[in-house]
């Protein structure tokens, strides 16, 4: 999977530019955690072309105390 797809396509889901998010690889079988300014999401990538989000869930942030 490529980096810019997968940047356009969280840049098209979430309606915001590329310096306002991180996302980063949750598991192996293909989730990623984006962050975004006030909420995070759990979403997944097509294998095929063109890249999108064909799977996208709001998670709860957990607060921690350190």
């Amino acid at each position: 999977m490529e980096y810019r797809s997968q940047v356009k396509a969280i840049c098209q889901k979430f309606n915001c530019e590329k310096n306002e998010f991180t996302y980063y690889v949750e598991d192996n079988d293909g989730y990623y955690i984006v962050s975004l300014k006030d909420h995070e999401h759990r979403v997944k990538f097509s294998l095929n072309k063109p890249c999108q989000i064909v799977y996208c869930q709001e998670v709860e942030r957990v607060a921690s105390d350190y």
